[in-house]
């Protein structure tokens, strides 16, 4: 956020409306990111490239709540009146709402688990859509032939979880700071990628449509694991990583002249009473 030295990403977005004084603790747990760092104020691309710890793990978790939330957010879109702010406020609420749900206090400032909270699993990201429609259904938002089918849903999960696996895969084998970049940003491109998001939002429309089954056609083969890595290998080409390096050191300061001495001579005035040297 300009001037506050805070950041503003989908974490933070997910932390405001937990709207409680331990939320970050919580996202924190849910999201394996070490205690030592502060989201609200951590670029994690800026905090990967200086070494930080847990500078890894928060590209992780922000990369996969950011396409969580897009991908969800576009499945539920269509059902919302094509309100996207409404769906996306749905889909956000329903994050935040389990990662209070799994998380607990344990001694300290850490939260334990109480359940697992892997945006890698099908199950997972289809309990978040399934909650996602049910609120914005219960607050009138959403009609029943509206809302999504469950074949949609389903769809989307799996290709949600497939890509939250290459991410997690590529970051945990790749060798530099630009790598892990490499592979987020990828990722993310295929994701909020026109493609995938005009299938899921397609899908997510309620009726049995020849651009809803056309949608899911296109969905269930990026559920395809071998499709989705080359779809992201692919993007990989078109992404291209600034990484700011270091400033060369300073130069050294010049070694001053040095002047022999045992070549020079002196005579004295006697007038003056002063020395007149020359070298030479």
């Amino acid at each position: 956020s300009p001037g506050t030295g805070r950041v503003v990403n989908a974490l933070t977005t997910v932390a405001d409306r937990m709207n409680r004084a331990d939320s970050e603790a919580r996202i924190k747990a849910a999201l394996d990111i070490p205690d030592a760092v502060d989201i609200t104020t951590t670029d994690p691309i800026a905090a990967l490239v200086a070494g930080t710890q847990g500078g890894k793990e928060l590209l992780v978790a922000t990369t996969l709540v950011t396409n969580l939330i897009s991908t969800l957010t576009s499945l539920l879109t269509k059902g919302c009146g094509g309100d996207a702010a409404a769906a996306e406020r749905f889909v956000v609420g329903a994050v935040a709402s389990k990662i209070r749900e799994v998380t607990g206090q344990v001694s300290g400032s850490r939260r334990r688990l109480l359940a697992t909270f892997d945006l890698a699993s099908e199950d997972t990201v289809k309990t978040l859509a399934d909650n996602s429609v049910f609120d914005a259904k219960a607050a009138g938002t959403m009609a029943g032939a509206d809302a999504p089918s469950s074949d949609a849903i389903a769809a989307v999960a799996k290709v949600s979880s497939g890509a939250a696996t290459v991410l997690k895969t590529d970051v945990e084998t790749a060798s530099t700071p630009e790598a892990m970049i490499t592979s987020a940003a990828a990722v993310s491109a295929v994701m909020q990628g026109s493609e995938v998001k005009d299938a899921v939002e397609n899908a997510g429309g309620g009726s049995a449509t020849p651009s809803a089954s056309n949608a899911l056609t296109t969905l269930n083969s990026f559920a395809d694991a071998s499709t989705l890595a080359a779809k992201v290998t692919a993007a990989k080409e078109n992404v291209v990583v600034d990484v700011p390096q270091a400033p060369p050191p300073a130069p050294p300061p010049p070694v001053p002249p040095v002047v022999d001495l045992t070549s020079c001579s002196a005579e004295c005035s006697a007038d003056d009473n002063y020395y007149v040297g020359s070298c030479g």
